[in-house]
């Protein structure tokens, strides 16, 4: 409890809430606001969470049901997981991925290894989600390239699809919003259809739509070339 304490001797002795929206409005651009609303959209304060709830400036408390950006899924104030991070941050702040290696990224490979189906034994750290799609994008590519096949690069992609941020994997993206404002590596990406039965056309069964699915997929691959 002593970090929890701390923390909010710290917040006491920050900018005050009303403080906290000003600098946010003069100086926070978030994600997905519409260009003419940036500074004057309604953003909450939040000022604290606790498992798997979350309190704002005005004391409601909310259930963060993403659980941050999918990052704290374990819930908030687990005092065990700040401990390991200070303890490491103590011991070694942060190591170089180049040529040397440390102790418990080993050992959070070999664990993660462990999860993992068949021969996949080896395990390649990124910063996030999007990181990583775009470094399986980027594997792909290399080996293309070095088994002799650099026209092998076409990907397959379904409308309504979100797989990150950054350049190659935002291409991959099936969203109005993403294809219709941002550029992308089109020629690299050929899009099907949503498999959102949802969204399937009006008076198709599941069943029908599942085969158009499979059919469409198995079309697409003879007219692109498997190869």
């Amino acid at each position: 409890m002593a970090a929890v304490r701390d923390l909010k001797a710290r917040e006491t002795a920050g900018p005050g809430n009303d403080d906290a929206a000003e600098l946010a409005k003069r100086h926070l651009i978030q994600p997905w606001p519409y260009a003419g609303s940036v500074g004057s959209e309604a953003r909450a304060l939040i000022g604290e969470g606790d498992g798997i709830y979350i309190t704002d400036s005005a004391g409601k408390r909310l259930i963060d049901g993403p659980a941050g950006m999918w990052c704290v899924n374990v819930g908030h104030r687990r005092e065990e997981l700040a401990r390991v991070m200070y303890d490491q941050a103590m011991a070694l702040s942060y190591n170089t991925p180049w040529y040397t290696m440390n102790a418990p990224s080993a050992e959070l490979a070999k664990r993660i290894a462990g999860h993992a189906p068949g021969d996949l034994s080896h395990v390649f750290y990124t910063t996030g989600g999007s990181s990583a799609v775009e470094t399986a994008l980027r594997f792909m590519q290399f080996y293309n390239n070095v088994r002799g096949r650099p026209e092998k690069k076409l990907i397959l992609s379904r409308g309504g699809a979100y797989h990150g941020s950054t350049y190659l994997s935002a291409s991959l993206n099936g969203r109005p919003r993403d294809r219709d404002w941002m550029d992308g590596a089109d020629e690299l990406v050929v899009k099907l259809s949503s498999p959102d039965p949802f969204r399937r056309p009006q008076g198709m069964s599941v069943a029908a739509f599942t085969d158009f699915l499979v059919d469409q997929f198995r079309d697409t691959v003879a007219r692109v070339g498997a190869d």
